[in-house]
């Protein structure tokens, strides 16, 4: 029902409004309006309105003789039973709350919870830090830095290295310069030594090395051998010595070794396909949609040296896929003005959930992780 407003029902709103103001209080508008049977706002519009035409009269008032009006039952008395009261400092007591004043009940409050702890599961949360492309022996020992300090506050469950772990310079089809003395051994006891200190960083950490493009550069060369020396790739002895695992000593270091065609069909992280990386685009991100385009699925790839993620929604759910950037330098002398970018992934998961935490190193020496900055 809508409230009529009378000349009697203002001067009875006016004066509790200013015995609360008198007494230091705002005057409660939805306790007044739950009596009158309208809004707050409505309460507190129609005293404004009041109190302005009560302080500037209009010049001319034509009289009006209404009736006698009482306010209506359902209308609360107001008192002020401390207002009787000596102050300490003074003749009244000023009351200690807006309760003491008033004789309306309390309105109970109706709030929504912003978080339900029925929603966290409670379980453990597993962790794994992911990085790739080291290409020993052009690695970024500031870099590395980063990311093995990263890797000692994080506590990792698993370390996962994506592949290029070598760069395999001496066996590449590529141009070389003759002035470069590293060979294939120095390669390998470098990396060797990178292997042996992570394992060591990570005591509980069960390890993952991937095999890379770089890597299969020892096959290519392998199967290329000519003449008689072919004879030696049909070798079981000479096979097993010249696989990645025996030269680099693996199982000796408790590394497992991932090659490239069974990383699509490895399950190292659950929900998360983990493998060197296939595609190539000059762009950041779209590398990450052409590797998702081939599977479908999420997952996390190295290979292109760039950092990037990429979100896809379908009928199937959600997915993402990321590139992880790489540990190597910025500038090898084969690859100058290169659009790289070092970082690693500190990914946490269940067994049916994910989430990717990518760690951006900036100019190569400096990153920010969950509230500290990591800087060589």
């Amino acid at each position: 029902m809508r409230r009529v407003w009378t000349p009697a029902i203002d001067d009875w709103l006016l004066t509790e409004c200013k015995k609360a103001r008198d007494a230091g209080f705002t005057p409660d508008f939805v306790a007044l309006g739950q009596h009158l049977g309208v809004s707050a706002d409505a309460v507190r519009m129609r005293e404004t309105a009041a109190r302005r035409r009560q302080e500037s009269p209009p010049a001319v008032v034509t009289p009006r003789v209404m009736p006698a009006i009482e306010p209506p039952p359902n209308i609360a008395t107001f008192h002020y039973p401390t207002l009787d009261k000596p102050r300490p400092d003074g003749p009244l007591a000023r009351p200690k709350d807006v309760h003491d004043v008033l004789t309306l009940p309390v309105r109970p409050l109706d709030v929504p919870r912003v978080m339900r702890p029925e929603l966290r599961t409670g379980g453990r949360i597993k962790t794994a830090l992911v990085f790739t492309d080291t290409h020993v022996p052009y690695q970024d020992e500031a870099a590395l830095a980063v990311i093995e300090s990263i890797m000692v506050d994080c506590k990792p469950d698993k370390v996962i290295h994506l592949g290029d772990l070598l760069d395999c310079y001496a066996i590449s089809d590529f141009d070389k310069d003759p002035n470069r003395t590293h060979r294939l051994q120095a390669e390998i006891d470098g990396a060797r030594v990178k292997l042996a200190q992570w394992r060591d960083l990570a005591p509980q950490a069960e390890m993952h090395l991937l095999e890379g493009n770089h890597e299969q550069r020892l096959q290519r060369t392998i199967w290329r051998l000519p003449g008689g020396a072919a004879e030696l790739a049909r070798l079981t002895a000479f096979r097993n010595a010249m696989e990645w695992p025996h030269l680099l000593g693996l199982p000796e270091m408790h590394w497992n070794w991932v090659p490239v065609a069974k990383q699509r069909y490895t399950s190292i992280i659950p929900k998360l396909l983990t493998k060197h990386g296939t595609r190539v685009s000059s762009i950041s991100g779209s590398t990450a949609r052409a590797e998702h385009r081939i599977y479908g699925r999420s997952g996390l790839s190295g290979h292109v040296h760039r950092m990037a993620s990429f979100f896809h929604n379908d009928d199937n759910g959600t997915h993402s896929w990321h590139e992880i950037g790489c540990s190597c330098v910025l500038a090898p002398e084969w690859a100058l003005d290169a659009n790289w970018q070092q970082g690693c992934a500190v990914v946490s998961y269940t067994d049916h959930s994910y989430h990717v935490d990518p760690v951006y190193i900036r100019q190569g020496v400096t990153s920010i992780w969950r509230g500290q900055e990591y800087k060589e």
